[in-house]
């Protein structure tokens, strides 16, 4: 239970259906982005396939490595989108160079 109520919260804060109207090119592009977006949280106004959000999100670091990987593969398969999944491995090492 305590892991769905964590995907639910960070789904929440990232704005998931602003990204699942359709393929998104910022979900299924470079994973670095996408994750680093997810550990420093993003107050900018973002442009995705030509639209700009300014939703705020807050940092998701606190999550693990393992529950980043598996929200972003998560949501880079579905709603439309058809990419590569995100390993743990991959969140550990971005983390560790994203101040």
């Amino acid at each position: 239970m305590k892991k769905i109520i964590i995907s639910l919260s960070f789904i929440t804060a990232f704005n998931l259906f602003l990204f699942a109207q359709q393929p998104s090119f910022y979900v299924t592009g470079d994973k670095k982005k996408l994750i680093q977006w997810v550990l420093k949280g993003s107050v900018e106004n973002v442009p995705i396939d030509g639209k700009y959000y300014s939703n705020n999100m807050p940092a998701q670091n606190y999550l693990k490595d393992e529950e980043i990987a598996g929200i972003l593969t998560y949501i880079r398969n579905s709603f439309g989108n058809k990419a590569s999944a995100i390993t743990p491995t991959e969140v550990k090492n971005i983390r560790a160079v994203t101040k």
